[in-house]
This record gives C-alpha cells, structure tokens and sequence, in this order.
C-alpha cells in the first residue's frame, strides 16, 4: 500500500513544462466542453435513434389529450425530444398509462 502512495507522490513530484501543463488543460477544457454538448451521446447523423412511444397530456372531460412533443423509451424510461409527436396535434387512437409514471402516452411510435 505504501508504495503504491510513494509511486503516485513521485509521479505528482515531477517537473511538468509550461508547455505540457497548457496541453494536458486544453484538452480537459475541450473534453469538459463536448461533453456538455452531448458529443459523446450517439447521433442523429449516424441513423442509431432510439424507438419509443410519444407522450399525451392527460385529456380533461371536454379537453381531449394532444401530444407533448416528446418521445419516450418504456423499456429504459429515457426520453427525448421527438418531430414525430408534433406538440398540441392530437393522437389519431386513445392513450395508455406509462409504465414509467405520467404522463400517459399514445400508440404512435416514434424516435428521439
């Protein structure tokens, strides 16, 4: 256990040139900025979505359900935004409960 520490200690000891340092923090500034752009997810462009079913409001007496715009994975309960749930369009058949909790959703499939 200790050399492990003595290990890790020489290797924090060690001179590092200007250099090096500005590289080693670009590249983490780099990786810290795609990550918050999503990069790293899988992408539209390379045709892998995921399948799901789009989400309804819940529809009042008088006040039928619409969908919400977005789509959501019941096997995973992953989510997303969706073009094939066009928000405020209403769902051509009824609504079911999510089995991911509310809101419902309908029968159309869709991708996100």
């Amino acid at each position: 256990m200790n050399n492990q520490f003595d290990e890790l200690a020489k290797g924090l000891a060690q001179s590092v040139t200007r250099r090096e340092m500005v590289r080693k923090l670009g590249g983490a500034m780099v990786g810290t900025f795609a990550a918050c752009l999503g990069l790293g997810k899988v992408s539209a462009a390379s045709g892998q979505k995921r399948r799901g079913v789009c989400t309804t409001t819940w529809g009042f007496p008088g006040v039928p359900p619409t969908y919400t715009g977005i789509c959501i994975d019941p096997t995973t309960c992953t989510s997303g935004f969706s073009h094939d749930c066009p928000s405020g369009h209403r769902p051509e058949q009824g609504q079911i409960l999510n089995a991911c909790g509310a809101p419902p959703v309908g029968n159309k499939t869709c991708y996100f």
